[in-house]
């Protein structure tokens, strides 16, 4: 099943995110770890409407790693390709790297922060 984009008439984006394999869990911290020089597990992205993949053109994925900064979002960043041009509701992201450390962030854990962008002009 598949539902076409509409401008008119925005239903609810769902996104479901899935990994090729787990990142690292610290009992001990209680929290998910990674190395600053280790590759990101390679992931998907399905986006959907009503439970349909979206197969409308010009929608854009972007991931970015970010830490919580008392009442804001700070961008720690991710080194690669971090815009994907989304095909049938699907798209992926490999290779990615942290650009920096939580030692640099006064301790504070990174949270992947994805976002779509709906250009009509795009193929």
């Amino acid at each position: 099943e598949q539902a076409p984009l509409d401008d008119s008439d925005m239903s609810p984006l769902t996104m479901r995110v899935m990994c090729d394999k787990s990142l690292l869990y610290s009992e001990k911290k209680r929290q998910w770890t990674w190395h600053k020089k280790w590759t990101l597990p390679r992931f998907s992205v399905e986006l959907l409407s009503e439970g349909a993949l979206l197969t409308s053109s010009g929608l854009t994925v972007h991931v970015t790693a970010v830490v919580f900064n008392e009442d804001r979002l700070d961008e720690v960043g991710l080194s690669g390709t971090t815009s994907v041009l989304c095909v049938g509701g699907n798209c992926s992201f490999q290779s990615l790297f942290f650009k920096s450390t939580s030692f640099n962030n006064k301790g504070a854990s990174f949270h992947l922060l994805i976002g779509v962008v709906h250009s009509p002009d795009l193929p």
